[in-house]
């Protein structure tokens, strides 16, 4: 298999216009406001008795895995402290 070329060349690069840091950054920041303000516009809020809900659900649960994850401590530290006694 021959190879057609064996220098590569860089494409040529286009003049480049120059755009002040401020300005584009400026512009920038303007044009992630009104992407921001136009995608708020299209939530769907929950109402006040989803939140209300969803906060005892997880104010439930805190208290549930609380309670668990007390009762797996004391579970664990009685049984090492059996296994201590033991070995001792």
């Amino acid at each position: 298999m021959e190879r057609a070329s064996e220098t590569v060349t860089a494409p040529e690069s286009k003049p480049s216009v120059p755009v002040p840091k401020l300005a584009g950054w400026w512009s920038s920041g303007i044009q992630f406001l009104r992407d921001t303000r136009s995608e708020l516009r299209n939530v769907v809020w929950p109402t006040r008795e989803e939140v209300y809900d969803t906060t005892l659900v997880v104010i439930g649960i805190t208290i549930f895995f609380g309670f668990f994850l007390w009762g797996v401590d004391v579970v664990v530290t009685r049984l090492l402290e059996m296994i201590f006694k033991w070995l001792a």
